[in-house]
């Protein structure tokens, strides 16, 4: 299996991510990224339709878009739609995450989850494909508190998967060992799959 990791920290929260391709592939169109920045840590988790080498290509242009940054989630979203427009779609999680709140753009099948003390949310997305027919992305915000931790998987992952059932292993396990351990457990053979978890300690 061909393991990608990542992993970057800023505004108080540490990132961890990992992705792999569909069985029987070197490389496929899922990827997830992390970076800091003044408007806060940017982070992204990208699905791209299909599989393969032309998953893959399709993946760099939105990957180029991802690194220039930016401190506006909307501008990123638009240079990623364009870059998506002339390849293959994607699904799509673009955050800033910061000491407040977390911020966030979700379209289409990605699933993704904020835990802070005592409150467990599901984030809502919204239906679409990034770069299929244009669609005007909702921008929504998380408070969140000092303790708090959010995680987010492409749809690799099987819907039996909830993060409710690591119990304490979100807290206190390493970022990578938790995130490659969903990976492993719940990841779907047949299909790219990406897990990114987030934490914020006091």
């Amino acid at each position: 299996m061909t393991l990608s990791r990542q992993a970057a920290e800023g505004s108080g929260w540490q990132v961890w991510a990992c992705w792999r391709p569909h069985r029987g592939y070197t490389v496929g169109g899922d990827f997830c990224y992390a970076c800091g920045g003044g408007g806060g840590l940017l982070v992204a988790a990208v699905d791209v339709l299909g599989h393969g080498e032309e998953a893959y290509c399709s993946l760099q242009g939105i990957r180029r878009e991802l690194e220039e940054g930016g401190e506006n989630l909307l501008d990123i979203y638009r240079r990623v739609e364009q870059s998506a427009s002339r390849s293959r779609g994607c699904a799509l999680f673009l955050s800033l995450l910061n000491n407040h709140s977390i911020d966030y753009i979700l379209v289409g099948n990605l699933r993704g989850w904020v835990i802070n003390r005592g409150r467990f949310e599901v984030l809502p997305g919204q239906a679409g494909i990034v770069g299929g027919r244009k669609l005007l992305p909702a921008v929504r915000s998380v408070k969140i508190n000092d303790k708090s931790l959010l995680m987010v998987c492409s749809d690799g992952i099987r819907r039996s998967f909830l993060p409710d059932s690591y119990d304490g292993k979100l807290w206190y396990d390493d970022g990578f060992n938790l995130a490659c351990s969903v990976l492993e457990q719940y990841g779907i053979a047949e299909d790219d799959a990406s897990v990114l978890v987030g934490r914020r300690w006091p």
